[in-house]
């Protein structure tokens, strides 16, 4: 069963609430959806000037995998004019990266299916674009499983401390030790042996990063025809040379652009995403990504344009340049930066595609619908912290009774005080104070016994408890959406590859403009 609902505004932006029900200010910076069955629209996309680049580093992506016939087709067809892609992407992620990146990904091959299947005179292709100039390998070294009862589990590989860009990364031998971890937390599950299958044949000693990868995201969508790109392999290709002489050459020009659009945002109501730099570009040291800092005029006359990447906002102008791109599938943050670079398109003169949102689900299993269904909850509920759902579970399994008799108590400890503190300073009137703190130390030991009696209950109804806790792990774990925080390992080894791939697809059939509920059977 599926629910779909509008995006929860406490947890999204209000300019992306805007973005997916297509009102405000918004709408002013985006081109419309309706574009896409647009013929003039898509012949200015077609009319790009990089296509044997592209093929040429997609096969340079690729050549870790054995392609299907699928995306040799769909890698030849590139060749065509009348050829257009879908495009996604993402930094690298370890076991995939955030279960959101492949909804993305099925998001794109399923709007690839069908525009080709309505646009007769055009064709379209998923491309998954790679960001693997990216060097932040914390972020891009880390997951999330969990097991059996839920429980969560980090895995993180051992990784180079310093500005070395993720694509030129290796892994070493604990990655084993992270294989076998893996393998322990999942071995309840039913189908633990689909995943670890494809983790054990994606990741090994002396394995790069990307590669690593593209193998790991290939076992779910080779038969989707999807295409990779490398960013770094797209850089050290030097495709992008006109670009960067342009960015180098009008320093600060990007710069006040993006300040501009930026101002607009925040004049109607909107925020900022990312801040620009001066200059958009990151300079390329033997494998390290430095940023600039007052050295521009050691930039100006410059021979190896390998040597230079974009920073975030320049990114998707620097992919559209080379891939003829339709549409691009968003996440929140990535529509926040593309609603501040709408004139830098301009500027560049490369054609903004249309942009639309990622699907976006939380997953319900069995378990928790039947918690949900004994206890009348909604999922909403989970997104308490847990300290907060033991105290409800502590109040409503509490003697009303004994509630009664402490507050009772401390009533009647007031009036016999009230007495004595009257008599006490008809003494001596210095002693009111020493009343004060008397009646105080009496409530904090009647207040003692109170959370001895909170701890007690919560021991009587530790199980639902327990309940309770795994079921926040699942859905909101340590406060996060699901789909932000978990790779998709523990989702296949609980329904198999085959189950959980077309449970993907039924999915991002739905509207992207609603968030999801996916009750699992």
């Amino acid at each position: 069963m599926i629910k779909t609902k509008n995006y929860p505004e406490h947890k999204f932006s209000k300019l992306f609430i805007d973005f997916t029900k297509k009102q405000g200010y918004i709408t002013e910076i985006f081109k419309s959806e309706i574009e896409l069955k647009n013929t003039a629209y898509l012949t200015r996309i077609a009319q790009n000037d990089n296509r044997n680049a592209l093929q040429t580093i997609i096969e340079d992506t690729c050549k870790i995998i054995e392609l299907t016939e699928l995306q040799k087709y769909n890698l030849k067809n590139l060749g065509n004019s009348n050829t257009l892609a879908i495009v996604t992407g993402q930094q690298i992620g370890f076991m995939g990266g955030p279960l959101y990146t492949i909804l993305k990904l099925q998001s794109a091959v399923n709007k690839s299916k069908e525009l080709s299947n309505q646009i007769v005179d055009f064709d379209f292709v998923p491309i998954f674009w790679i960001e693997d100039n990216d060097h932040d390998k914390l972020e891009a070294s880390k997951t999330h499983i969990f097991d059996f009862n839920n429980s969560i589990h980090k895995i993180q590989p051992a990784f180079p401390n310093d500005k070395t860009m993720c694509g030129a990364v290796k892994y070493d031998e604990s990655i084993n030790e992270n294989i076998n971890q893996v393998q322990e937390i999942l071995k309840n599950f039913k189908y633990k042996d689909d995943f670890l299958e494809i983790i054990e044949n994606s990741y090994s000693e002396g394995m790069n990063w990307t590669d690593a990868f593209v193998k790991f995201l290939n076992y779910f969508f080779k038969d989707d025809g999807v295409l990779f790109v490398s960013a770094k392999k797209a850089v050290d290709s030097g495709v992008f040379a006109d670009l960067i002489k342009k960015e180098i050459e009008n320093y600060q020009k990007s710069f006040e652009i993006i300040r501009s659009s930026s101002e607009n945002l925040l004049n109607n109501s909107y925020h900022q995403q990312v801040i620009p730099s001066e200059l958009n570009l990151f300079f390329h040291i033997n494998s390290e990504r430095m940023n600039f800092l007052n050295e521009i005029n050691n930039h100006q006359n410059i021979n190896d344009f390998s040597l230079y990447s974009p920073k975030a906002l320049l990114r998707p102008i620097f992919q559209d340049y080379l891939i003829p791109n339709a549409a691009y599938i968003a996440g929140p943050g990535e529509v926040a930066y593309f609603s501040q670079i709408a004139d830098l398109y301009k500027f560049f003169e490369v054609e903004m595609p249309v942009l639309l949102p990622r699907h976006s689900v939380v997953f319900i299993n069995k378990k928790i619908q039947k918690l949900l269904e004994i206890d009348n909850l909604e999922i909403e509920y989970f997104e308490n912290e847990i300290k907060h759902i033991e105290k409800d579970i502590a109040e409503l399994n509490s003697d009303a009774e004994f509630i009664d008799l402490i507050d009772q108590s401390k009533l009647m400890q007031k009036v016999i005080f009230d007495s004595i503190k009257e008599k006490l300073i008809s003494f001596d009137k210095q002693l009111s104070q020493s009343c004060d703190t008397a009646l105080l130390k009496a409530n904090e030991q009647i207040e003692f016994l109170q959370k001895k009696s909170i701890t007690a209950i919560k021991r009587l109804n530790s199980d639902k408890i327990q309940k309770y806790s795994a079921a926040k792990n699942y859905l909101f774990p340590e406060n996060n959406f699901q789909e932000r925080f978990f790779c998709v390992g523990s989702f296949v080894a609980e329904f198999s590859l085959f189950e959980f791939k077309k449970i993907v697809e039924n999915i991002c059939n739905y509207d992207p403009n609603s968030f999801i509920e996916y009750y699992l059977e």
